[in-house]
């Protein structure tokens, strides 16, 4: 239990390590009085935002803080090579607000280019295992460039000996084209950009590629790629419009491991979660896409279920915007929320669960007689304060749990 002293010598240390970096940046300054006052507020921020959010001091988290403050000419070189990459991203690269020092650096720091590549099989491991958005990054700079396919009608005239070399350029070429649109959304996107990203597919795959703009949101832009006859796909590229701090909240940086987590999935009776064509992976932000087909928007939109469903899977909506859900397709899964506990549970798990939940008294017996008393209350562990109230059976589900912990003599 932290005592009136520990509170102390918090305050004091979280004083004496700002007022070192402070000292630091000054210094520094006075020898690069030149030197960007965006890179000096995005230094001090992460300075901040670990000192502030530290409960204990450690040894290692000491040493970090003197190493930080010790690298900052090395880190306000970094920020300058990212802000140069990225020139429509003007000074709002707010993907880099108010995250801490360890977050700041793995953004910002160059990825080496001789790092060894993903075995193949990281599609199918990442298909089944939810993933953070660091690993996703920690994916991409090991080498593996294009987890997925693109759309085999975008590729199927292609010799299927080069197939392999011609994805590989398609995803560099996309890859560019999303650096160099990585801006604002209420940033003008230029046609002649357009028409040249589109000339530049059209070379590759020998057949035209047109590209318009779809939207553009809080936390992406998306643009319709066609193949004339061709289905309509969705091309959406991510930019710096909210920080990390609003993205995290909102589940919005995982929208790439949830497409392909829960693509083509079905959620309730008729709403059915996008599938995904192709997922564009790189170590920044800028340079992540995802692919997916278009869904033509309906008369009206229908919100997707937040009842039973979603309080017993290892998945949930943060939010039910209902522009996210068209003609019964959930098209924005960054609003989407994995529970990676729950995922990784057991298969009996999910099948007492679903009989508490939708099968009749009689099944519970089914359950006592097949499972033990840790079984079920590792699944009455998962269900625990995640039943709505508002449900119509809500008692009866209630009953049916509180009856499983008397005979299975949980407490």
């Amino acid at each position: 239990m932290s005592t009136r002293k520990d509170f102390y010598n918090l305050r004091i240390w979280r004083t004496e390590s700002l007022r070192a970096f402070d000292n630091a940046m000054k210094n520094y300054q006075t020898t690069h009085p030149d030197v960007c006052h965006t890179y000096v507020k995005i230094l001090r921020n992460a300075m901040w935002r670990t000192i502030s959010t530290t409960v204990n001091i450690t040894p290692n988290l000491e040493n970090a803080i003197r190493k930080y403050i010790a690298n900052i000419p090395k880190n306000v070189k970094c920020l300058a090579k990212l802000f140069a990459k990225y020139p429509n991203a003007v000074n709002n690269f707010l993907e880099l607000d108010n995250i801490d020092i360890k977050k700041l650096g793995y953004a910002i720091t160059p990825k080496s280019s001789n790092s060894r590549a993903v075995n193949k099989s990281c599609t199918r491991w990442m298909k089944n295992t939810p993933i953070t958005p660091d690993e996703m990054n920690t994916i991409a700079a090991a080498g593996y460039k294009n987890p997925g396919a693109f759309p085999y009608s975008w590729i199927e005239k292609i010799p299927a000996c080069a197939r392999g070399t011609v994805t590989q350029k398609l995803h560099e070429i996309l890859k560019r084209a999303a650096i160099k649109l990585y801006s604002a959304s209420d940033a003008n996107v230029p046609t002649n950009t357009l028409k040249s990203l589109g000339k530049n597919i059209e070379k590759l795959l020998g057949r035209p590629m047109k590209i318009s703009i779809l939207g553009r949101g809080a936390f992406a832009k998306t643009f319709i790629m066609q193949i004339p006859g061709d289905k309509k796909y969705v091309w959406k590229i991510y930019h710096c419009d909210n920080n990390a701090h609003i993205m995290h909240e909102t589940a919005h940086d995982t929208e790439i491991q949830n497409s392909f987590l829960l693509g083509g999935k079905k959620y309730g009776k008729q709403t059915r979660i996008r599938s995904i064509a192709t997922a564009g992976i790189s170590t920044q932000r800028g340079e992540m896409y995802i692919i997916y087909p278009y869904v033509p928007d309906a008369t009206g939109h229908t919100r997707a279920p937040q009842k039973r469903f979603a309080d017993a899977h290892a998945f949930q909506f943060m939010d039910l915007n209902p522009g996210n859900v068209i003609n019964n397709t959930v098209v924005d899964l960054g609003a989407i929320y994995i529970d990676p506990p729950r995922w990784h549970a057991p298969r009996f798990v999910s099948k007492i669960i679903r009989t508490v939940l939708y099968n009749s008294w009689n099944d519970i017996g089914y359950i006592l007689n097949n499972y033990n008393s840790t079984q079920i209350g590792l699944a009455l562990t998962f269900m625990d304060g995640k039943i709505s109230h508002w449900d119509v059976d809500y008692d009866k589900i209630m009953e049916k749990i509180e009856f499983l912990k008397r005979r299975a003599r949980i407490r």
